[in-house]
Parts: structure tokens; C-alpha cells; sequence
């Protein structure tokens, strides 16, 4: 034969093993595709998540730092705009106030700003409206505008900090990068003149510095060391600093949420790989054992081992090829709809739909290069065989011995201890364990699909309960924040008889800064006040102990607190000022704070920050706590009270607790759906893989089968008895991915935790997560069984009699 006969009739062969068994090509075309599709998505949307928020953040020539501080004029502005290495500067007025909608206040963050053309740093981009801003009106965030329900137009109710209500006009909505996404924090940020900051009882004048330094924007210890020369000569000029923020600088607020989530779809997208690899292996190992007499007869007739090498491995790359026709314009479609999910629900603008050339690179070694690899020892094994090994061997009952020959024996030996069982049941269990390598190829799909599965579960566990321990510092059923003190037994009288109401605590709430050792900088922190003697908090102490009410001075501090000043240790005195006066208190205590926070959380006692403040027998805070503590009575209790505290002229904004934990949770399913989504994937290569060994199983049975039916077995039995091996393969399947599934929630919980978290969160392992993995699998065992077990009960006669 010349070369080229050669090559017709090895891609006639190639063809034929295609299109002989077409089910099972399309399991194993449809195996390699998941992974080629997964790995495209996680890859793509890396590249295009990344490329988004990053062009949309450095359009506006984002701030590498801020000094919040007292109120200043333009000229002290002017002398800090000529320090060296500061890029661009600019001051701003910050307030916080609330807006209400539909019944309900939402917190605001407003800046004031004279036109969108002057800002320098932090630039707003118009996005619908009015371009130009008059006094009495008011820019929305375009996420806040859009959750709200507010558009260009509308008049906009704004609650003081003094319990007025302000009224001004929507003129339009401007996109911030540096917003809280309204979707995550039910917060939004508005811009308005100078003149109407004025009367939201802000000022004309500054309270912010937001700059851009020269040189590396990434470098915190140089963005660090600028942001100290400017705090200094704040200080020097008379200005009290309150904090200097330097939080990843030059890199969106958002990424290292996103690159943790991305970076973790991307170690699963690569299991789903290298399950698909197994599959293929398993598939070309029973391709080139059904075989072994045609590759004898090739042979014979002079085809050398590198023919039939180059044949086989010829089938694997029109495998590959077939999935890369599925997988990549899928994959690149489900990138560019990931992508913009996840950049909309940030607040952040989506690139423009692309496959990146790296991920195209990646999706192509992937479908064609691994697949290779993984039929090469298979392929190799089969095309070594001589003549005579391949002629005299049928591969029908023997599974043949190997390193798996001790296991093998145990196994045997254990079914035959098992004489009590149905014979149908025992006649499984055989076939089951007949193709031992097999086996263990397709029970590693599913253990690992299985046990990724229940680890995502318990992940989710895990991280519901730190936010259930974040949230035992605020564990009243209605929160009431009251824009200035009330003695408490007014607020009490105002609320007494409110149905459902079981009990209340007074608490002082504050900001107040902690200054440095050198007495210059400070850190501003939140404080919390509640009565020494308070059931709401249940703090986890990581060293010291909390507060007593025997206590003077004593504070406790969280970790976000002792991260920003390592420096401070249990037992130390820090300078604390309230309301202009600097107060020395004793740390006596730190404790867990999970996620994080726009500033640290200290507590002291009502006790002492009411004598501190002079307003003994006032609160400015009201914690209730309900007779039922879901969302409905919640909200009926928080309804109640907002009414009696209208009636009686105090301005309050009232938050149900069950809701607060309903946002900290959302954020936490996004996660999780995203998690579960590459574990589906996963069970759906282990589905295939499945179906692949059974159909092998059943193809390599055919004589078996016949045998069988000639001694009166019905169609009935063998559908059982097909149906039945896939259902033991599933169960033991599930046994060890429970077990497989501790270390890998271990693991997920300790890169989640300190990435997303801030502390290391508590292993969990998920029995919900278990039970549901069991239905799934046994579902899944069912429906990869069908079909084999279908074309089983239909082998005729002459089928078994023609079969080699």
C-alpha cells in the first residue's frame, strides 16, 4: 500500500469507529465539550471582568488616597496642591443623610460638587438627564436611581441628620466607580452643589481630601507616605485630621472580590478537565479492548504500530475538534452574559463581547492537546499488542490482573460472603466490579463531582454562620436610629403597647477617631455604646475579655482595628476624641468582626460614653427585640412603632433585623451560585461518564446477555439488572464523596474566609449538602442507565450470535 491509501484508509477507519457507535461519540464529544466550556468561560470571563473594571475605574482618574478631617476653606486646598508628587487634588463635602422611598429610608452618601467639568479626581460620568447642576437639585448614582425607582424628573425626599425633610429635583443620574453598589448594601451616593450641602446641614466649605499621587498608583507604602506629608500639613494648619485612607490603591474597590471568586471558578473549571480526561481514557481504554482482533487482523495484513497509533489517536482529534465546534461560541456566550452580570451587579460598565485570545488559546490546548494525552496510554497499550496476543484475546468475562488485583480479590471475596442477597442483586454487584480500572476512573468523576457539590454546601453553611456571629452584635429584631438623643423613657413610653414588642435597650451610638502614637493621624472608628448589662451583643473575644459594668474607661476593638493599628495590644491607653474631646481609654478586649466595614467597630458601655457626653438617661438608638423574630412580624412590630414615633414628632430611621441579615446573605448566594454552577458541571461529566461505562459494559456483555435470555430471562430482568449496577456505582459514588468532600470544604473555607471574609471562617460540613448529593446522584445513576439498559432488552438473537 502507498501513502496515500494509507492515509484514505485510516481516515475511512477514523470515520467509521465515528459514526458505528454514535452515542457513544457524542458522550465522549459532549464530556470534552464541558470542559472546553468551562475552562472558556472562567478564562473569558477573567480577562473581560478584569478589563472592564479596570478601563472603567481608571477613566475617571480614580484617588490613590483621602484625608477626611475638620472643615477647611480653598486656601489651605491651594497650599496642599503644591506639594510634591501629588498628581491632582481636589476637596469635597461628605454627609451622610437618608432618602426615603415607597415608605422606607435608604442610607445616602452626598458629596458636593460644582459641575461634572471641574472634578478632577474621582470623576462622575453623566449618564441620563440634565448635564448641568442648579442649586436645589440633585445627581442620583445611577444603581441607587435605577433600585429606587427614581428617575430624571422626580422629586427626591431626603431626611436630615436633624429630622428635617428636604425636598429637591432629580436632574439626572452619573455612574461612580466608587459608589457602594446599591444591588449588595441598599445604599446609594447623590451630588449636589455647595449651596444646597449648605441646607442638608452640610457646609460650603470641605471635610475631604481625595488626591492622586505621581509615580506607582499600586504602591501603598508611597501613596502612604504622600498621604502623611498632606495629613501634616493639614495638622499644621490648624485642622484636625480625622482619618488618612489608603486602601488598595490604583485598584478598583471591588477586584480582589472578584479575582478570589474568579480564581476559585478556575480550580474547579480545571477538575471538570481533568475529569473529562478520564473519560476519554476510559472510553479509548474500552474502544482499543473491543477492538483487539481488528487491531490483530491490521496487523496481520501489515499495518505497523505507529498506523495504528496515529488511527486512534486520529479519532481523539475529530473528537476534540467536534467539541471545540460546541464549546467555544457557548462558552464565549455564557463569558460575555457571566460578564456583565457580574460588573452590573458592581456597578461597573461590561466590555464589549469578545473571546480573548488567551482564552481561545487555552479552550483550543484543552480540546485537542489534553484529550491526546489522555488516549496516549490507552492507544499505546493497544497498538503495542503482537498478533497473537491481539487474535487469541476475547475480553469477555476477565477483567484481567493488575495493580487493582488485591482490591479486586477483596472485592470478590466480600461477594461471595454474600450468598443471602437476591441473585439479580448479586449479579450487579459481579458487573458492577467485573471492569475494576473502570471502575475507578468513573467513580473519581463522580466522587470528585459529589464531593465539590456537598463543599459547596457546607461553604455556604460556613459562611452563614460568621454572618450569623457578625451579626450577634446587633441581634435586635428592629433597629431604631434617632437623629439625635432622647431620654429613653420617653422613647419607652412612645413605644409601650406596640404589639408583638417584647423588649428594648437604649443605646449611644458615635463616631469618634483614635489618634496615633504620634498624635498627628487618626483613625476614625464606629462606636457602639450599649448597656453593660446588654442580651443583644454575643461577641466572640479572640483575646481579652469584653466589658464589664464595673468598668470606667475600658474599650473593646475589633480586628479591623488592631490591622490598621498593629501596634495596639490588649491592656494599651489610646486617645479617643468625642465630640472635640480626647478621651483616654483602656483596650480591654478584641473581638472577631467578620466582612468588612467603611471603618472599624469599637464598643464601650452606655454608661461611660453617656457621662462622657453628658446625656445620662438619653439614647440615640432604640434595639427591639420581637415576640417572633421573622421578616413579616418584623416588619408589622417596625411598622407600629415607625407610626407612634410619627405621631409624637421624633424622626427615626427603623431597619428590620431579619432583612439586614437577608442583604449579608445575598451577597453570600451570589457566591454560591456561582460555585454550584461549576459543580454542576461537574456531576454532568460524571452523568456522562456513567452512561459511557455502562453502555461499554453492556456492549462488552453482549454474549453474556444472550446467555441469559436463552435460559428464560426477560426483558424486565435485564433492565434491572443494568438499571441496578448504575444505581451500586452511584451509592458508592455518594459514600466516598462524603468523605472526599471534608478536606475540600476545608480548604474553600480557608481561601473564602480570609479573602471575602477577613477571618478564617468554621468548618461546617453540610448534611443538607449530603442527603441532597444523594438524591441527585441516584438521579443521575437512574438516567445514565436508561439508555443502556434500553439497547440491553433490545439485543436480538442474532445480534449475540454476531458479536466478536
Amino acid at each position: 500500500m502507498n501513502g496515500s491509501s494509507d492515509l484514505s484508509a485510516m481516515l475511512k477507519k477514523v470515520l467509521a469507529d465515528l459514526l458505528s457507535n454514535k452515542v457513544r461519540s457524542l458522550l465522549v464529544v459532549l464530556s470534552i465539550a464541558v470542559g472546553v466550556f468551562a475552562v472558556g468561560v472562567v478564562a473569558s470571563s477573567f480577562t473581560l471582568v478584569k478589563r472592564a473594571m479596570a478601563a472603567d475605574y481608571q477613566a475617571v482618574n480614580p484617588h490613590t488616597a483621602r484625608i477626611y478631617c475638620e472643615d477647611f476653606d480653598a486656601g489651605l486646598l491651594t497650599q496642599l496642591a503644591g506639594t510634591p508628587q501629588v498628581e491632582a487634588i481636589e476637596a469635597r463635602y461628605n454627609l451622610w443623610v437618608k432618602i426615603a422611598v415607597g415608605g422606607k429610608q435608604y442610607p445616602i452618601d452626598m458629596d458636593s460638587i460644582d459641575s461634572l467639568a471641574g472634578l478632577q479626581v474621582d470623576q462622575l460620568v453623566f449618564e441620563s438627564g440634565s448635564s448641568t447642576l442648579a442649586d436645589d437639585e440633585i445627581y442620583l448614582e445611577r444603581q441607587g436611581a435605577s433600585g429606587l425607582g427614581l428617575r430624571p424628573g422626580d422629586s427626591v425626599s431626603l431626611t436630615l441628620n436633624d429630622g428635617q425633610t428636604r425636598t429637591l429635583k432629580l436632574v439626572g443620574t452619573v455612574h461612580d466607580v466608587n459608589a457602594n453598589p446599591f444591588n449588595f448594601t441598599s445604599q446609594t451616593s447623590g451630588y449636589v452643589t455647595p449651596a444646597t450641602m449648605e441646607t442638608l446641614g452640610g457646609s460650603r466649605r470641605y471635610n475631604y481630601v481625595t488626591f492622586v499621587t505621581t509615580g506607582s498608583h499600586t504602591d501603598a507604602a508611597h501613596v502612604r507616605q504622600i498621604a502623611d506629608q498632606l495629613a501634616q500639613k493639614i495638622v499644621a494648619s490648624g485642622v484636625e485630621v480625622y482619618n488618612v485612607n489608603v486602601n488598595n490603591p490604583g485598584q478598583h474597590p471591588a477586584q480582589s472580590i472578584i479575582d478570589t471568586v474568579l480564581i476559585l471558578m478556575a480550580a474547579l473549571s480545571l477538575l471538570v478537565v481533568f475529569l473529562s480526561a478520564f473519560l476519554v481514557t476510559n472510553t479509548i481504554s474500552a474502544l482499543m479492548s473491543q477492538q483487539i482482533r481488528q487491531i490483530g487482523v491490521m496487523k496481520a495484513i501489515g499495518a505497523s504500530m505507529g498506523q495504528m497509533a496515529a488511527m486512534y489517536l486520529g479519532l481523539v482529534l475529530a473528537f476534540g475538534a467536534l467539541a471545540l465546534l460546541i464549546a467555544v461560541p457557548l462558552g464565549g456566550l455564557a463569558a460575555y452574559g457571566l460578564t456583565r452580570w457580574l460588573v452590573g451587579m458592581l456597578n461597573a460598565n461590561p466590555a464589549a463581547f469578545t473571546i480573548p485570545l488567551s482564552s481561545l488559546g487555552l479552550q483550543l490546548f484543552i480540546g485537542m492537546v489534553v484529550p491526546l494525552l489522555a488516549a496516549l496510554t490507552p492507544v499505546v497499550g493497544g497498538a503495542r499488542r503482537t498478533v497473537l496476543q491481539a487474535l487469541t484475546d476475547y475480553g469477555l468475562a476477565s477483567g484481567g490482573k493488575s495493580a487493582l488485583s488485591v482490591f479486586s480479590s477483596a472485592v470478590d471475596r466480600l461477594i461471595e460472603s454474600l450468598p443471602w442477597l437476591p441473585r439479580p442483586l448479586l449479579l450487579s454487584l459481579r458487573n458492577t466490579f467485573r471492569r475494576k480500572a473502570r471502575l475507578a476512573l468513573t467513580l473519581s468523576t463522580l466522587i470528585l463531582g459529589g464531593a465539590i457539590f456537598i463543599a459547596v454546601f457546607g461553604v455556604r453553611e460556613s459562611l452563614y454562620r460568621e454572618l450569623d456571629t457578625a451579626l450577634g452584635y446587633f441581634q435586635a429584631d428592629v433597629n431604631v436610629e434617632f437623629t439625635q438623643p432622647y431620654p429613653v423613657a420617653q422613647l419607652q413610653e412612645a413605644v409601650a403597647g406596640v404589639p408583638g414588642v417584647v423588649s428594648l435597650e437604649g443605646w449611644a451610638t458615635d463616631k469618634a477617631n483614635v489618634f496615633h502614637v504620634d498624635g498627628l493621624a487618626s483613625d476614625q472608628v464606629f462606636l457602639y455604646a450599649p448597656p453593660a448589662d446588654t442580651a443583644l451583643v454575643k461577641p466572640v473575644i479572640t483575646a481579652g475579655r469584653w466589658l464589664l459594668p464595673a468598668d470606667t474607661n475600658a474599650i473593646v476593638v475589633d480586628n479591623h482595628f488592631t490591622d490598621l493599628r498593629p501596634d495596639v495590644k490588649v491592656g494599651d491607653m489610646i486617645r479617643v476624641r468625642l465630640n472635640k474631646q480626647d478621651i483616654p481609654f483602656q483596650v480591654v478586649g478584641i473581638f472577631r468582626m467578620a466582612g468588612s466595614a467603611s471603618s472599624p467597630f469599637t464598643y464601650t458601655t452606655y454608661e461611660i460614653l453617656a457621662k462622657i457626653n453628658g446625656s445620662l438617661g438619653e439614647a440615640n438608638s432604640l434595639r427591639i427585640v420581637t415576640d417572633r423574630h421573622d421578616l413579616s412580624r418584623q416588619n408589622e412590630v417596625l411598622n407600629a412603632i415607625q407610626a407612634r414615633l410619627q405621631e409624637q414628632g421624633l424622626e427615626a430611621s427603623l431597619q428590620a433585623g431579619a432583612e439586614i441579615i437577608t442583604q449579608q446573605r445575598s451577597r453570600v448566594n451570589i457566591l454560591i451560585a456561582l460555585l454550584l454552577m461549576m459543580g454542576v458541571l461537574i456531576a454532568v461529566v460524571g452523568g456522562l461518564g456513567l452512561m459511557g461505562m455502562m453502555g461499554m459494559n453492556v456492549l462488552e456483555r453482549t454474549r453474556e446477555i444472550g446467555v441469559m435470555r436463552s435460559i428464560g430471562a426477560d426483558n424486565g430482568m435485564i433492565f434491572q439488572l443494568v438499571v441496578v449496577e448504575g444505581l451500586l456505582i452511584g451509592l458508592l459514588s455518594w459514600i466516598f464523596s462524603g468523605l472526599a468532600a471534608i478536606p475540600i470544604t476545608r480548604g474553600l473555607d480557608s481561601l473564602l474566609g480570609t479573602r471575602l471574609m477577613t477571618v478564617p471562617i468554621r468548618y461546617v460540613f453540610s448534611t443538607q449538602g449530603l442527603l441532597i448529593w444523594l438524591g441527585v446522584v441516584l438521579l443521575l445513576s437512574a438516567i445514565s442507565s436508561l439508555l443502556p439498559a434500553r439497547n440491553a432488552v433490545r439485543l436480538t438473537v442474532r445480534d449475540v450470535l454476531a458479536y466478536e
